[in-house]
């Protein structure tokens, strides 16, 4: 999930940076001191969760609420203040938390637990969801799921963006290893990363999520919630998320970024 946090204290909002970065859910975070410039940067890009101090002088929280949410419905907001007093107004907003400084890690992780549960598309039935937009992530049951290489995570990402479709292991290693020349390493550690994906779905309770033929590999697309594909089915959910970034961390993906723009 990406969040934002608006704290005008820089102490503040440093020390709840810090805290999220200990839950692997919190994919991206960026931090505002000033509220005017976070709705500014709102109507450009997507966020899951915003955590916003409520007594700030520029802007008062309840009122940036009210912004992030007429540019955000569906966005998650947590209060995180000193001030008892104004729990009551939070709940007129229908917020989803409400935090007291300091945060106790305890309590940050009961409200996340609450916005995962409510999260649009986390919500679906499947235990597999995958996000594309932005950098790319896969979710087991609303964590990240965990493989013994980073390049494993690169491997599923690339069946991902190829759809169902049965890719060669000559294809895959071209993409995961553009430049390497050594081809006998380079299958050596290719059947390495197979083997790691196979061992994650086993794990997973999804050994069907991923099916192989000889020299090929491809995933099983409904064994998956995938914003990318729900963006081309039209959900509206799908279709808010997406902010100009697709699997931002791998240069591949930028061909099928262009064929999204070009769409739109």
């Amino acid at each position: 999930m990406k969040a934002i946090i608006v704290d005008d204290e820089q102490i503040a909002l440093d020390n709840l940076e810090l805290t999220l970065k200990e839950f692997p859910e919190i994919t991206e975070i960026t931090t505002f001191r000033y509220p005017v410039r976070a709705v500014e940067w709102l109507k450009e890009s997507y966020v899951d969760v915003a955590f916003l101090d409520i007594n700030m002088k520029q802007m008062d929280g309840l009122a940036l609420a009210k912004s992030v949410k007429e540019l955000h419905p569906e966005c998650a907001i947590i209060f995180v203040t000193g001030y008892s007093q104004y729990a009551l107004d939070a709940l007129r907003l229908h917020v989803s938390g409400y935090l007291m400084k300091p945060v106790r890690v305890e309590r940050l992780r009961e409200e996340l637990d609450y916005v995962l549960e409510k999260h649009p598309l986390l919500t679906d039935n499947k235990k597999l969801f995958v996000q594309c937009f932005g950098n790319f992530e896969i979710f087991l049951d609303k964590r990240p799921m965990r493989f013994q290489y980073k390049k494993t995570k690169e491997l599923l990402a690339y069946l991902i963006d190829r759809k169902g479709a049965f890719c060669t292991n000559g294809e895959i290693m071209g993409i995961l290893w553009e430049e390497e020349a050594d081809r006998v390493k380079r299958y050596s550690y290719f059947r390495d990363l197979r083997a790691d994906l196979f061992h994650a779905f086993e794990d997973a309770g999804c050994p069907d999520a991923v099916q192989k033929q000889r020299g090929m590999l491809a995933v099983v697309p409904e064994k998956f919630c995938c914003d990318y594909y729900e963006w081309l089915k039209g959900n509206i959910d799908a279709v808010n998320r997406y902010r100009g970034e697709y699997m931002a961390q791998y240069s591949w993906g930028e061909l099928t970024l262009s064929s999204i723009k070009m769409s739109e």
